[in-house]
């Protein structure tokens, strides 16, 4: 976050999980939740929404990390003719967009959306100073978006030189050339019957 400034603070895991979970009570009050949890209780604990909301909460996450919101698998379902996903992701859609609408009505900035913000509006300054990136083999699309604004970037690879073509320049893996990760031989596994067999 140090690489862009944000307009608004950024909403705690608290607050956007309580969002989460407030948005799926009332989308179930208003039976807008059949086409993804069908059988859910009419009743049900605080628990239940909670869990589904930390649910809910790391596929918003994880998406977002590779610069996809839930319209855009939406509109990927309706495209391959998967009526029945696109109508789920329809529902997730709308629900994403209340909780970042509830979200700005507080005056509050969802973490993943501001960044996906300043990647797609160029806030990152020329000035940003100099990164050097350790240990990175794994970057999600965004924070590659955001780095790649940044004039000086050196990333440092612990890996012998002769594999560095399995390496980008952020560091991460490359997805050209996949890594030779050893193998295990057949003959060295054996196979258990029960967990009380096993040794370490």
């Amino acid at each position: 976050e140090s690489l862009y400034r944000p307009d608004k603070p950024f909403a705690s895991e608290e607050v956007q999980l309580l969002t989460w979970a407030t948005l799926l009570q009332e989308f179930h009050t208003g039976e807008k939740l059949l086409s993804l949890v069908p059988k859910a209780p009419k009743a049900a604990p605080l628990s239940f929404w909670i869990d589904l909301a930390t649910r809910l909460g790391r596929l918003h996450r994880e998406l977002a990390g590779d610069q996809i919101n839930f319209a855009t698998v939406q509109q990927h379902c309706i495209k391959q003719g998967l009526e029945l996903e696109a109508r789920r992701w329809a529902t997730l859609t709308e629900l994403q967009n209340a909780y970042l609408q509830r979200l700005n009505d507080q005056e509050l900035w969802d973490k993943q959306t501001a960044r996906l913000f300043a990647v797609e509006h160029h806030e990152v300054p020329e000035s940003s100073p100099t990164i050097v990136l350790a240990g990175t083999v794994d970057l999600t699309q965004t924070l590659r978006s955001l780095i790649s604004h940044v004039p000086d970037v050196y990333a440092l690879v612990l890996a012998d030189e002769s594999d560095s073509q399995y390496f980008d320049e952020t560091g991460s893996l490359s997805a050209k050339d996949r890594f030779p990760a050893p193998c295990i031989s057949h003959d060295n596994i054996t196979f258990s019957s029960d967990i009380s067999s096993t040794c370490f």
